[in-house]
């Protein structure tokens, strides 16, 4: 090896420096390794790379359902109209919601709009001094951003906590009203058992270890203040 050539070798990592080599990379994540929920995403947004707007508010949320409520924004929960599709052979009443007797039973319906659980929301809203307009379906319902009272952490997990115990106790009370013909409870005691599960499953998180459940129950507000 001559001079010249000695000197192109030194000069050699300069050179390369800033070059970015070739090597597979994911688009859909900003540090280009690949991910399932990315690309769950991808599919869900019909092929465009946007986020799944009701992530955070599901997975991040410190609370047992988290499956639930992912199956109920994806609107593939087993409501009647979904059965009723799914068994051709089979015939059930689609006029039929177990918990109002006045509707289709549907996602959105049972969830949302049904006015039994359309109070059951109300009567959490007005828990956390906060106010509405009555979102499309459960998927906006899930992307919506609610100013609630509270500050820090502890706010945003007891939020989450019970947004997913709503679901829950809509989905128990279905269930408990078709299979076990149970008469069912009224929208108050409903709550107290929204705001039991909410309290419990707040209190085993890092944000209320201070807190036992019966103190976030006896008190939320003060709980996240």
């Amino acid at each position: 090896m001559n001079e010249r050539e000695l000197a192109e070798v030194i000069k050699m990592p300069d050179i390369l420096d800033g070059i970015r080599l070739d090597r597979r990379w994911w688009e859909l994540e900003g540090s280009g390794s690949f991910s399932c929920k990315s690309f769950c995403s991808f599919l869900l947004n019909n092929g465009m790379a946007e986020g799944f707007l009701p992530f955070s508010l599901i997975w991040k949320a410190k609370s047992p359902p988290k499956v639930l409520v992912w199956l109920v924004a994806l609107g593939k929960v087993n409501t009647s109209d979904l059965v009723q599709r799914r068994r051709l052979y089979m015939y059930l009443s689609q006029h039929w919601c177990v918990l109002c007797k006045m509707s289709v039973e549907n996602v959105d319906h049972l969830f949302l709009h049904c006015p039994f659980s359309l109070s059951l929301w109300w009567t959490l809203l007005r828990e956390v001094k906060t106010v509405w307009v009555i979102p499309k379906g459960c998927f906006d319902l899930l992307c919506s951003h609610f100013v609630i009272s509270g500050r820090g952490k502890g706010a945003s997990t007891l939020w989450g906590c019970l947004v997913q115990s709503v679901f829950w106790n809509i989905w128990l009370e279905h269930n408990r009203r078709i299979f076990d013909e149970y008469e069912g409870a009224g929208v108050g005691e409903l709550w107290d058992r929204v705001k039991f599960w909410a309290a419990l499953w707040a209190s085993v998180t890092s944000d209320f270890e201070d807190y036992s459940s019966s103190t976030i129950l006896r008190d939320m507000a003060a709980a996240v203040m």
